[in-house]
């Protein structure tokens, strides 16, 4: 009996040992049972409940979003090709075998109508023109001579037919028959004389007519020595050299751009042109220029290749554009502008079918809704269909964020507007 009494006494006290350690370690384990222990506990079990929704809280991602804006959007084709001189004028020395003596103008000069750009050798030519002279002077001389011979020819003949008159009047009794004959036929050969030196005269008034041909010929190829421009531009090729020989190379020796008019001979594709007018502005930079060039549309091909379906676009640069021909340059054509509104690119996104929506945020909750789009401009995308002006569109789409999830929200406190220099600026595509 005293054995049973001391194993119960010693579980008691294991018991108690056990509860006052429990109670020392974990108070609020067994509320109640210690005085001022149940409103510590309470104290401590807000506690926790507190620092619990604070790491729930922070498990929730936060999201930028903004709204709609309405700002301008320019629909615009992008355009590259090289620069091509809308109409190439040819300088090139009219006279052939002459070697070159002066070369007064170079490539990228701007030159004016009827400005000499190279001389050639006239000394040849010169004396050709010495000997043709003197020809005429001779040609001169001998006309002279005919003239003054056909006048005596006259005088003689008319001395003659008076005295064949006179004979035949006083007949053959006074004067014999035998003279008479005579004088007739000095009267004839008098008129084959005159016709003779009338016909002399005629050669050589027909040599002094020839001989002025030739120094008018000679004249116009001394005057084609001079190599002047044709008409005024920018020379876009020169081969003119010191002692070259005119005429022995197939390539002119100048190249002009009439009037400095150069075009930008764009390729596009079908679809896109038909898109454009005559007359439409376009914004042009050339390689190697800081600024973008004011220009327009200025003829629009009509075929296209019936493989690739690609057409031209000639482009008309400012008149007087110094530029280099076969430059590369780019830019775009405004199709047309108009008022919408948009979101910033980097919100959309596209499913599998193609189809474009947005991630909305209702009632801090993650939603998809499909919208139709425009063109793009500086980042931000034309909204035709689909969204209102108090939707809150999360600016950065995620594949992360699923629909139904739990977001908190950062309302986007300002939208960039665009460059007032540079206007739009991104391309905008057809739509």
């Amino acid at each position: 009996m005293q054995r049973i009494w001391g194993f119960t006494l010693g579980g008691l006290g294991i018991l108690i040992v056990a509860f006052v350690v429990v109670r020392s370690t974990f108070p609020c384990a067994l509320p109640g049972i210690l005085p001022g222990v149940n409103e510590s506990c309470r104290l401590l079990e807000k506690k926790r409940a507190a620092a619990s929704g604070i790491k729930s809280l922070h498990r929730v991602p936060t999201v930028t979003v903004t709204k709609i804006i309405k700002r301008r959007f320019v629909d615009r084709v992008f355009v590259t090709g090289a620069l091509t001189a809308r109409r190439e004028v040819i300088a090139d020395a009219q006279v052939r075998g002459l070697k070159i003596v002066e070369v007064l103008a170079k490539s990228g000069d701007i030159v004016k109508a009827g400005q000499v750009l190279a001389k050639l050798d006239q000394g040849q030519l010169n004396a050709a023109l010495a000997q043709s002279d003197a020809g005429l002077r001779q040609t001169d001389a001998v006309i002279s001579q005919t003239v003054s011979r056909i006048h005596q020819l006259k005088l003689q003949l008319k001395q003659q037919a008076a005295d064949l008159k006179r004979s035949k009047a006083l007949g053959t009794s006074v004067i014999p028959q035998a003279n008479i004959d005579r004088q007739s036929t000095k009267l004839n050969i008098a008129r084959s004389h005159l016709d003779v030196a009338r016909e002399e005269q005629e050669l050589a008034k027909a040599n002094k007519a020839k001989a002025v041909a030739d120094r008018s010929a000679l004249m116009l190829r001394i005057k084609n020595t001079k190599v002047v421009a044709p008409t005024g531009g920018v020379i876009s090729y020169s081969s003119a050299k010191l002692g070259a020989i005119s005429g022995m190379s197939p390539v002119p020796l100048f190249t002009i751009v009439a009037d400095m008019e150069v075009d930008l001979q764009a390729r596009l594709a079908a679809d896109k042109m038909a898109h454009l007018k005559k007359g439409m502005p376009a914004s042009i930079l050339v390689s190697g220029m800081p600024h973008p060039l004011e220009a327009h549309v200025r003829s629009i091909s009509q075929m296209v290749d019936e493989k690739s379906h690609i057409g031209t676009v000639s482009i008309a640069l400012p008149k007087g554009t110094s530029t280099r021909i076969g430059s590369f340059a780019s830019g775009f054509i405004t199709v047309r502008e108009r008022d919408g509104f948009g979101i910033p690119v980097s919100a959309i996104q596209t499913d599998e079918d193609g189809e474009t929506f947005v991630q909305l945020v209702e009632e801090n909750t993650v939603k998809i809704k499909k919208i139709k789009v425009g063109v793009v401009n500086d980042n931000y995308v034309e909204v035709k269909e689909g969204l209102q002006k108090d939707d809150l569109v999360i600016m950065k789409a995620s594949p992360f964020l699923l629909v139904g999830a739990a977001v908190r929200i950062k309302i986007l406190d300002s939208t960039p507007e665009p460059d007032p220099e540079t206007g739009q600026g991104a391309p905008g595509e057809q739509t």
